[in-house]
């Protein structure tokens, strides 16, 4: 139960990341926001945010084309790159963001011969077994086109790696030999938004929705030589966790409740649906050969289970600005709220037949984590501004009830407040170049230290570079 609740923590700490600064709609393989934007906690957008926003394209101006590059370390993916252009009455603009080659490991190998049937034969020889919970590149392509006051974007993520050989050896000590090997681990990701470009009434309203379709692999399966004669047994299947998580979601877009002045309030929610397609395989033997099964679950190596698994989220906000001659001041007030529940019956499937010999268990976790974030921007002079923003999360809560064959249990968590400090700064030299940065800031303390080296007020990161013609 102590590990569950750990990985609970983690997993739900995972969720509010990935949302930290986005909509519950963003691109696939992580979150993507300007400099500015991120210093300011999403509440004030930089143009380069709306090159890649299905429902504010319409935000970006030029004349013949605007494109922008930006380098930072978020969610492994080191370079962002995208260009807008118009196409008679039609916006297009494409991306790519990633890591390229990076994060892929080197596999590498010697060529030994190994004692085989009668004699010796050569091997390729790995010293260990392939790390399936090592790095992974992240690259995301992806275009947007806009039309007849509608977004459209068609992205695509991978995080997918796998190795497949046959007649290889593994281990430095006493290496097994294997007929086939293969392994693979990792997403494959393909995302369609559809937004509307302008509002439906006269106090706001532009709904958008989405659909995310998410590969999941992690599977390990392979065939070994007896040595002695040549033969093998059949393949067998150490791990199978594979599935398939199609995902919807809806949001109404900003709704004005007051103006007066340079003050508005508007209101926002949006909701989102997964659930998770299990099919896996696992292998027995019928006394002569190993066979192969499939299973509606997961075969962790230890055990067999059968599961099912659908998440429901909610997240209603309370957004503030107010404007001033040279001074812009934001907030917002949101609850993320999550219900996931899943099934997951313990199976045998010794005999090709799978037959229920363990426990049954459902698990309703709810989950809320109540934020508040603030922003300012101030421009200092006409062409550099200064961004600042941090956030409130005013104790996140868990709620986790087990129910099993003959006994439940519940458990409730908080994770405890947490705060963020971001600062950073805009500078448009010309009209047609602007650069945006994050300013050194102390992750643990939220603290800054003008000249100190890493966090100080002068060490930039998260660079980005934008031109327009």
């Amino acid at each position: 139960m102590g590990n569950k609740i750990v990985g609970l923590i983690f997993a739900f700490l995972l969720i509010m990341a990935g949302n930290l600064w986005a909509q519950l709609i963003d691109l696939p393989g992580g979150s993507f926001s300007s400099p500015q934007s991120t210093a300011t906690q999403g509440r004030i957008r930089s143009m380069t945010d709306d090159v890649l926003r299905p429902d504010a394209y319409r935000n970006v101006n030029f004349d013949k084309w605007y494109g922008f590059t930006s380098f930072s370390n978020l969610f492994d993916a080191k370079v962002m790159i995208g260009f807008a252009t118009n196409i008679g009455d039609m916006y297009l603009s494409s991306f790519y963001r990633g890591s390229f080659w990076e994060n892929v490991p080197n596999i590498n190998y010697t060529r030994q011969g190994l004692p085989f049937e009668d004699g010796d034969k050569t091997f390729p020889v790995y010293d260990n077994a392939f790390d399936m919970q090592g790095t992974h590149p992240n690259n995301t392509i992806g275009v947007l086109i806009g039309v007849a006051d509608m977004g459209f974007r068609l992205s695509f993520n991978s995080r997918y790696r796998s190795f497949k050989e046959n007649d290889i050896a593994i281990g430095s000590i006493d290496p097994e030999i294997y007929k086939n090997y293969q392994m693979a681990t990792g997403n494959f990701h393909p995302q369609l938004v559809w937004a509307m470009a302008k509002n439906l009434t006269a106090k706001g309203i532009r709904p958008f929705a989405g659909i995310d379709l998410v590969f999941s692999n992690y599977y390990e399966k392979f065939e070994k030589y007896d040595p002695v004669d040549g033969t093998t047994n059949g393949q067998e299947v150490n791990t199978s966790m594979n599935f398939f998580e199609p995902r919807l979601t809806l949001g109404m877009g900003s709704f004005t409740l007051y103006t007066k002045d340079s003050f508005t309030l508007s209101t926002d929610v949006e909701y989102q649906l997964r659930l998770r397609i299990f099919n896996n395989e696992y292998h027995y033997h019928d006394g002569n050969t190993n066979k192969i099964e499939t299973i509606r679950g997961l075969n962790t190596s230890t055990r067999l289970t059968e599961d099912s698994y659908v998440f429901n989220s909610l997240m209603p906000s309370l957004a503030g600005s107010w404007s001033g001659d040279n001074l812009t001041l934001r907030f917002q007030l949101r609850a993320l709220a999550s219900l996931t529940n899943e099934n997951e019956t313990e199976m045998n499937g010794s005999t090709g037949s799978l037959e229920k010999t363990g426990v049954y268990a459902n698990t309703t976790t709810f989950s809320l984590d109540p934020q508040l974030r603030l922003a300012a921007r101030w421009i200092v002079v006409p062409r550099l501004s200064l961004n600042a923003g941090g956030s409130i999360r005013a104790f996140p809560m868990i709620i986790e009830q087990i129910n099993e064959d003959n006994s439940s249990s519940r458990s409730i968590i908080y994770t405890g407040a947490q705060t963020e400090l971001n600062l950073g700064l805009t500078f448009s030299p010309t009209d047609k170049m602007s650069f945006e940065a994050m300013c050194g800031i102390d992750p643990v303390n939220n603290s800054i230290s003008v000249f100190h080296a890493g966090n100080g007020l002068f060490t930039f990161g998260n660079i980005l570079v934008s031109l327009k013609f």
